[in-house]
């Protein structure tokens, strides 16, 4: 997915080699600095090399750090969230206090949404450059499909600032070719990923579903859109079917603004390894009653929303402050 068309993963030859050198250390600080190496390259691995570094790391706040640096540099789409699940609950907390909302957000499978990153920090830096590299990344998709006729989206070249808009470092706007990285500072951004996924990508299976509804199975009537048969409850299935329109009466709002924010977070977390449909979409909205959760819902789902053109149909159930939020 690069555009420099180079591989910049970790190669299991080289893993390895690492593995010799920690092994050979007998201090903590040596493994630091060697894994430290590891980190400050712009390099990529996977969960499973970096979950096996981490068996190198035994003090808790030098397991957070680890964890913390490398989760941007993850290729895996999920890698992250089952990195820090490797943590201790203790550690996990370590990890949030450390960690910038934002960068913990992050995802390359999903990087769409704010951003509010302090390049003093390792972890939010990192996030920053991953972003810039995703633009050109999908800059250069972008101008390889424009060539082709009949493809549309050729404002994406004419105004690259599509990608990362509104961006600002301390304050004032600046064009994303402008950003350094080493200079610090406070960088905001909104992120809008050009990737959408194809129609015959899953949504959410029925099982995750229900239970952040607040309904079971028995309160669900799935059909076929077209032959109007009832059928059995399968995993992923809802992502061909209409959900009937009494449904959405038992679809309550959550009951508190903390709620709201813990639903919120495990739809972000989903959508790193699932889609939505339309119809989830517009249930999942029932559920937040602030205009703020309401907002961030659809940013988090923009680029996973499998009818992406129907979009639009979201945005006719929100009110005008809403829109303008999201606008």
């Amino acid at each position: 997915r690069r555009a420099s068309g180079q591989d910049h993963s970790i190669s299991d030859k080289e893993l390895n080699v690492l593995k010799r050198l920690l092994r050979r250390s007998k201090m903590a600080r040596e493994r630091r600095d060697i894994l430290s190496m590891l980190i400050n390259q712009n390099r990529t691995l996977t969960y499973n090399q970096a979950a096996s570094l981490l068996e190198f790391i035994t003090e808790s706040r030098e397991r957070v750090l680890f964890v913390a640096k490398v989760m941007s540099k993850l290729s895996d789409d999920d890698g992250g969230r089952h990195l820090q699940a490797v943590l201790s609950e203790t550690e996990q907390k370590m990890l949030k206090r450390m960690v910038s909302a934002s960068a913990k957000q992050f995802s390359s499978a999903n990087p769409t949404g704010r951003y509010k990153l302090d390049l003093q920090e390792d972890a939010d830096k990192e996030v920053a450059r991953r972003l810039v590299e995703l633009r050109l990344e999908m800059l250069h998709v972008i101008k390889s499909q424009a060539k082709k006729p009949g493809w549309l989206p050729v404002n994406s070249i004419e105004n690259p600032e599509r990608i990362m808009r509104n961006m600002s470092l301390n304050g004032e706007l600046i064009p994303p070719e402008s950003l350094k990285l080493n200079d610090g500072g406070i960088l905001k951004l909104d992120f809008v990923s050009q990737r959408h996924p194809t129609e015959d990508c899953l949504a959410i299976p029925d099982s995750m579903l229900f239970p952040m509804l607040g309904l079971s199975l028995n309160d669900m009537t799935l059909s076929m859109p077209d032959a109007g048969v009832t059928e059995s409850h399968e995993e992923g299935f809802t992502a061909y079917k209409k959900l009937d329109s009494s449904v959405a009466d038992l679809v309550l709002p959550v009951e508190n603004d903390d709620a709201e924010a813990d639903l919120l977070d495990d739809i972000r977390e989903l959508m790193v390894s699932c889609f939505i449909n339309l119809d989830q979409a517009k249930l999942f909205l029932r559920r937040f009653s602030n205009t703020f959760y309401q907002v961030e819902f659809l940013i988090g789902i923009f680029n996973r929303l499998i009818e992406y053109h129907g979009f639009n149909q979201l945005m006719q159930l929100l009110d005008d402050d809403a829109k303008s939020q999201l606008n």
